[in-house]
C-alpha cells in the first residue's frame, strides 16, 4: 500500500468535481477526505470484494473501471452500474458488517481507499461530507422507489443514455458526443433487459436522426428529445455515480 501523493490527490478531486456527486464539498474539504486515504492496485478480473465479506474501506477510482453487481435468488447476475475514475463505491456498505453486493475489475484498477474507522472517526467531522453523503442516500432511496415503477424499455434505455451523457460527454459544433464504454449487452444487463431490446430502441432513434451510433460513441442530435422521455434519476446506479446536473 502507497500513500497519495499532492499530485494524485489534485488528480483525484479534480475527477470527483467533474462527476458532481460531492456537490457541497469544497476542493479542499476533499483533500482533507482524502489525506486518510492509501493506495490500492487490483488486476483486471480481480474482486475488490464479494458478498458476505467483512466491510473495512470504501474507494475512489483513480484509474480503470469497476462493475457492482449482485446476484439474484435465482442466481441472475444484476449489475448495478459500471465505475470509472472518480466514482466513490463502498460508502453505503460502510453502516453494514458485511457486503451483500460484488465489486469487480472490468480493467486493471488503482484505487484510494479510506478505512472505515477513519469515515466514522475523522471524514464524518467534516460537515459537507455529511451533507454529500446525506443527500446521495436520498437519492439512492428514490431513485430504487423510481425503478419500482417503470417499466418501459424505452424509458429506462434513453434515461441510461441521458444518465451516459451527464456522466461523461462533450460537445463539438453544437453537436453531443457520449463515449460508448459499455455494450449494448451490458446495457442490457444493468436495465434487466434483452440485448435486441436494447439494439432495436436505439437504432430506431438512430432510424429518427434522434441520435447516432458509431464504435466509439453516442452521438446526440435532439437533446430535447431525449430529456423529454427521460426520468431524472436513475436506477440504483445513482449513488454510485448519478451527477447532479
Amino acid at each position: 500500500m502507497e500513500n497519495l501523493n499532492f499530485e494524485t490527490i489534485d488528480f483525484i478531486v479534480k475527477k470527483m468535481k467533474e462527476k458532481q456527486k460531492f456537490y457541497s464539498s469544497t476542493e479542499d474539504d476533499l483533500k482533507k477526505m482524502l489525506s486518510f486515504a492509501k493506495i490500492k492496485k487490483f488486476n483486471k478480473k480481480e474482486f475488490i470484494y464479494k458478498e458476505e465479506e467483512d466491510v473495512k474501506y470504501f474507494y475512489i477510482i483513480i484509474e480503470g473501471n469497476v462493475e457492482i453487481f449482485k446476484y439474484t435468488d435465482k442466481q441472475t447476475k444484476r449489475i448495478f452500474c459500471v465505475l470509472s475514475s472518480g466514482d466513490d463505491f463502498g460508502m453505503p456498505e460502510l453502516a453494514w458488517d458485511e457486503y451483500n453486493i460484488n465489486a469487480y475489475c472490468l480493467t486493471d484498477v488503482k484505487l484510494a481507499y479510506i478505512t472505515k474507522s477513519d469515515f466514522f472517526n475523522h471524514i464524518l467531522n467534516i460537515k459537507s461530507i455529511v451533507i454529500d453523503t446525506f443527500c446521495s442516500m436520498g437519492y439512492i432511496i428514490g431513485e430504487m422507489q423510481q425503478t419500482l415503477t417503470i417499466t418501459n424499455a424505452e424509458e429506462k434505455i434513453i434515461s441510461y443514455l441521458n444518465y451516459l451523457r451527464k456522466c461523461n460527454s462533450f460537445t463539438k459544433d453544437g453537436i453531443i458526443y457520449v463515449p460508448r464504454t459499455i455494450t449494448n449487452e451490458k446495457i442490457a444487463t444493468i436495465l434487466d433487459l434483452t440485448r435486441e431490446t436494447v439494439s432495436r430502441i436505439l437504432n430506431t432513434y438512430k432510424y429518427k436522426k434522434i441520435i447516432d451510433i458509431t464504435k466509439d460513441h453516442f452521438i446526440i442530435y435532439d437533446l430535447q428529445k431525449i430529456e423529454s422521455i427521460s426520468y431524472d434519476s436513475i436506477f440504483v446506479t445513482g449513488y454510485y455515480g448519478t451527477p447532479k446536473k
